[in-house]
């Protein structure tokens, strides 16, 4: 009896969901399943022929090639848009130093453990087993890791069986996220000040003006005189004889705090005229409701997006980024890369990760929330459900056309820019939709997902090592392309997660990954 109470007990507190008083455990989930669709995406590499991998399997899918597509043009994006929120949080909570040092221990050290220690490794198991080069039998580590991983004195001819890969390998892997986001973070660090600058003197320079009108208006209304030549000075509270006055005064100065609470968060009140001094009667009655005006303000919660909003931004967003995408791709396709340095871009999709990234910023700057109307995120998660559901059988269709497909990839055509005006508009939509729902639905919470949260980052570390493994445990087996899918992603998910993990609870490998607790 007593086993069976103890059985219940952890069952229900392990695996029975209960809602969450914090918002942010919905973001948890959010990117618990973000980072499934990460781990889908690279266990279908092989059966979907989705570019360089380390092998490329008899068992093809054609229909891979339609998800492959929309986890890069939707999966990846949020991501963006979350670290750029994140991003801008940390630095209005620290000072710059603090900031980079955390990120030196939290994206640099795992950046450079992974290049240099974990993926050799990985690609010297693949190559070995996967390559067919006539100089596998007798290739050392030493020799693998300094002629084709660093591209040091490397080998006269390069062989890897209809993997189209090439050396150095290092450039190779798909590490790709976390260098640009380190850029993406370099560069808005570098330009904050000058915004920040802006925004100081624009902020100041409205609510001086709203605060003359405001009181202008008020002592003309109620037969008082100003005297324009007054010298300004800032007053919380105005003795204009009823409460009704202070009231109005208040209201108009929490529109301005919608608007920019950045500032206003630190000034509450505008510079206003002072007024003669009978018209400036203060009495401790007019202090306490100010004070209590006040305390009501520092309550009220930022605006929700409502559907104009979402629609302006995204419309915006679609033109311009998508315009800019477009005129990119004549030159370099959705699939085209371009190595640099130690890794590789694809400039077909940069466009998309600066604007998702700087969304980001200005959701964590201008409005401190990331939850749309109810109606604004069911018209944002029904747009983004309606392209996809569109995108998938319109892609079924075309199925076999390579023409048409490589003229949607990239070129001077219409379809191609009908695409990259589509996607930014549809993610944007996706991005208030799923984050709005993820706030309000999906705050649910309990042991496991609280562990799954905290081994995501550990998920996008490992799991490439880890769906090798299991494609190469899998790659004799006959099977059709969609099965050998299924079961990769079912292996390789728990895996990754469980490696994440583990690698928590040892010291030095967790600081060396950036997994500390």
């Amino acid at each position: 009896m007593g086993i069976d109470t103890y059985w219940r007990d952890w069952v229900s507190s392990t695996f029975q969901l209960t809602k969450s008083k914090r918002e942010s455990e919905g973001l948890n989930n959010l990117r618990i399943g973000l980072s499934s669709i990460i781990v889908a995406h690279h266990a279908g590499m092989p059966y979907g022929n989705a570019g360089p991998w380390i092998l490329v399997s008899q068992h093809q899918t054609l229909w891979l090639g339609g998800f492959f597509a929309l986890s890069e043009a939707f999966a990846v994006p949020i991501f963006f848009t979350l670290s750029g929120y994140f991003t801008e949080r940390s630095l209005q909570r620290s000072s710059l130093l603090s900031f980079w040092k955390h990120r030196i221990k939290r994206l640099v050290i795992p950046l450079l453990t992974m290049l240099y220690v974990v993926n050799p490794l990985s690609y010297f198991y693949a190559y070995r087993i996967h390559s067919r080069a006539p100089d596998v039998v007798g290739l050392g580590f030493a020799q693998f890791y300094l002629s084709h991983w660093l591209g040091i004195n490397p080998a006269p001819k390069f062989y890897w069986k209809d993997a189209d890969l090439h050396f150095p390998l290092r450039s190779k892997i798909h590490m790709w996220f976390v260098e640009t986001l380190l850029i993406l973070t370099a560069l808005w660090t570098a330009v904050r000040p000058a915004i920040l600058y802006c925004e100081k003197w624009f902020t100041t320079f409205k609510s001086r003006n709203a605060g003359r009108l405001e009181d202008l208006v008020q002592c003309q209304r109620e037969g008082k005189i100003f005297s324009r030549h007054s010298k300004l000075q800032s007053t919380e509270t105005y003795d204009l004889s009823d409460s009704q006055g202070t009231m109005t005064r208040k209201r108009s100065s929490l529109r301005v705090l919608n608007s920019h609470n950045q500032y206003l968060y630190e000034h509450k009140r505008g510079e206003g005229w002072k007024d003669s001094e009978s018209a400036l009667n203060s009495s401790s009655h007019v202090e306490n409701e100010g004070q209590n005006a006040n305390n009501k303000s520092d309550e009220i919660e930022p605006p929700l997006y409502d559907s104009k909003y979402v629609w302006l931004i995204a419309t915006v967003g679609g033109l311009s980024v998508g315009g800019l995408t477009w005129l990119i791709r004549i030159w370099f396709p959705m699939d085209a890369r371009i190595d640099v340095a130690f890794t590789y871009i694809k400039p077909a999709r940069y466009p998309q990760y600066l604007f998702s990234f700087g969304l980001g910023v200005a959701l964590a700057r201008y409005s401190r929330t990331l939850k749309s109307t109810l109606q604004s995120q069911r018209c944002s998660l029904f747009v983004m459900f309606a392209w996809i559901a569109s995108f998938l059988w319109w892609r079924a269709c075309i199925e076999g056309n390579d023409a048409l497909i490589e003229s949607l990839k990239g070129g001077p055509t219409l379809a191609s820019l009908t695409v990259c005006i589509l996607e930014p508009i549809v993610c944007t939509h996706a991005t208030f939709g799923l984050l709005s729902l993820s706030l309000r639905q999906l705050n649910y919470e309990n042991w496991l997902t609280r562990q799954l949260s905290n081994a995501t980052f550990g998920v996008y570390m490992f799991h490439l090592p880890v769906v090798m493994f299991w494609q190469t445990w899998l790659h004799d087996w006959d099977a059709h392309g969609s099965i050998k899918w299924l079961a990769v992603t079912l292996l390789a998910w728990p895996s990754s997660f469980c490696v994440s993990l583990a690698t928590r609870h040892i010291p030095l490998l967790s600081t060396c990954f950036g997994l500390q607790k």
